[in-house]
């Protein structure tokens, strides 16, 4: 008990607070006991043990957690200069207005480094977001025909259903969502009148 309570000596550990408030009732009841025998202490010494290793597995599994975390944060930020530098070969003769071109460029970026290096086997949705770029500038492109004026109206949908999931996916805050997605629609509008 005295070797716990020494690693946890600062009042402000949360950890040595907790172990305090178990440990206290747990000596009252030994001292309090009129007749303890060795089966009364080797009980509380187990208890003590297994409350400790709860601790240390709990710890464990943060810091794991946390280390997690930090390699896929830095997997992000080294894949968002060879993303952007992707976008940008993209957009090169792409007709957007400037908002479109900064989301694209900045967020969409970042989207698309989180679905990378994010964990999970939805293969299908980071291919998704991943191929939106190609997809948004298609949809731009002026259609030649009627018919191709119809495909983009089919398609539109699910497209502005992929960027707001990646929207969603890094948080972008709301106004920033509503300024790309009118900009978006207003840009539509315009070229499917024809």
């Amino acid at each position: 008990i005295a070797a716990h309570a020494a690693d946890h000596a600062e009042v402000s550990d949360a950890h040595g607070s907790a172990f305090m408030a178990f440990v206290e009732p747990l000596i009252e009841r030994l001292a309090g006991d009129d007749a303890p025998d060795a089966t009364l202490y080797e009980g509380a010494l187990s208890d003590v043990q297994a409350f400790i290793d709860r601790e240390t597995e709990a710890q464990l599994q943060q810091s794991q957690a946390a280390v997690k975390a930090l390699a896929e944060a830095e997997q992000r930020q080294t894949l968002l200069p060879l993303l952007r530098q992707q976008v940008m070969h993209q957009l090169q003769s792409a007709e957007l207005s400037e908002t479109l071109r900064r989301f694209l460029m900045g967020p969409w970026v970042e989207v698309r480094a989180h679905a990378m290096v994010s964990p999970g086997d939805d293969k299908a949705e980071m291919q998704t977001l991943v191929g939106t770029v190609d997809e948004l500038l298609w949809s731009l492109e002026r259609p030649a025909s009627e018919l191709d004026r119809d495909e983009v109206r089919q398609r539109l949908p699910g497209l502005i259903d992929s960027l707001k999931r990646g929207m969603a996916l890094i948080n972008l805050p709301q106004a920033e969502r509503d300024g790309v997605l009118d900009d978006l629609m207003q840009t539509h509008t315009r070229r499917l009148r024809g």
